[in-house]
C-alpha cells in the first residue's frame, strides 16, 4: 500500500498567518483553508530575513519573508540539520507544515532549498 502526501500548495505567508488553523486529532493533518482548499503543507519562496540556533542545538528557527508577512521555520532534534545550512538574506524554497503553538503559526520544514537565480520569485 503506498502512502500518498498532501499537496503543497504555493501561498503567500500572508495567506498563512491570516488563515484559520483547523487542528486535527490523531494521523489527520491539522489545515488552514485557502481559497476553499484545505491546506496542511506549502511550498514557498522567500528571502531569509533571520536565524537562531540554540547552543545545544536540539532547537532552530529561520524567519522568512516573501514580500507579504514573515513566519517562521522551526527545527527540533535531528531537523536542526535541515536549518544550519541556511544563511540570513538567502533566497529560499521550502516545503513544510503547518503548525500553531500559543497562537503562532509556524512551519516544519521538510525541504529547505537554496536558490542561486534571483528570478525565482517572479514564479
Amino acid at each position: 500500500m503506498a502512502i500518498s502526501r498532501s499537496t503543497a500548495y504555493r501561498v503567500k505567508i500572508a495567506e498563512i498567518v491570516n488563515g484559520e488553523f483547523i487542528k486535527q486529532e490523531g494521523f489527520n493533518p491539522s489545515y488552514i483553508i485557502i481559497r476553499s482548499n484545505n491546506v496542511s503543507r506549502i511550498n514557498i519562496i522567500a528571502t531569509v530575513v533571520g536565524k537562531y540556533i540554540a547552543e545545544d542545538e536540539n532547537y532552530a528557527a529561520i524567519t522568512i519573508d516573501d514580500g507579504s508577512e514573515t513566519i517562521r521555520i522551526k527545527g527540533f532534534g535531528p531537523d536542526v540539520i535541515k536549518l544550519k545550512g541556511a544563511k540570513v538574506s538567502e533566497l529560499v524554497r521550502v516545503v513544510g507544515k503547518i503548525k500553531k503553538y500559543n497562537e503562532e503559526m509556524y512551519l516544519i520544514g521538510e525541504v529547505i532549498t537554496k536558490l542561486d537565480d534571483p528570478n525565482w520569485l517572479i514564479v
